[in-house]
């Protein structure tokens, strides 16, 4: 797979809006402290599978990890599976990104 990880200092809108989680409060009021939150996806975005998990915790910074996934029979099948283009995968995923978590810009 081809793996990306972004990491927004200053979460703020959609994206923290995405970590209201309706049992937050529920784990508080047993005496949990929630330290760290994350949500994990399996996506499929022009047949091709995308594992996305977004991390909210150390620092108050939220990760985005995206694995961009196929399985291969080979070594030939994972090479040319790479043909179509880190660069493709990369700004795919920032696309992804930007348009979910309504994110202007983003640093690579």
């Amino acid at each position: 797979g081809v793996n990306f990880k972004f990491i927004e200092p200053e979460p703020a809108g959609a994206l923290l809006e995405t970590f209201t989680l309706t049992d937050t409060n529920n784990l508080t009021d047993a005496g949990a402290v929630v330290r760290t939150t994350s949500i994990r996806r399996g996506l499929e975005i022009a047949e091709q599978q995308l594992n996305l998990t977004l991390e909210f915790g150390a620092n108050d910074q939220i990760g985005v990890d995206l694995n961009f996934h196929r399985d291969v029979e080979n070594a030939q099948a994972a090479a040319d599976h790479l043909k179509l283009g880190i660069l493709e995968f990369r700004d795919q995923a920032i696309q992804l990104i930007q348009s979910a978590y309504t994110i202007e810009e983003i640093g690579v």
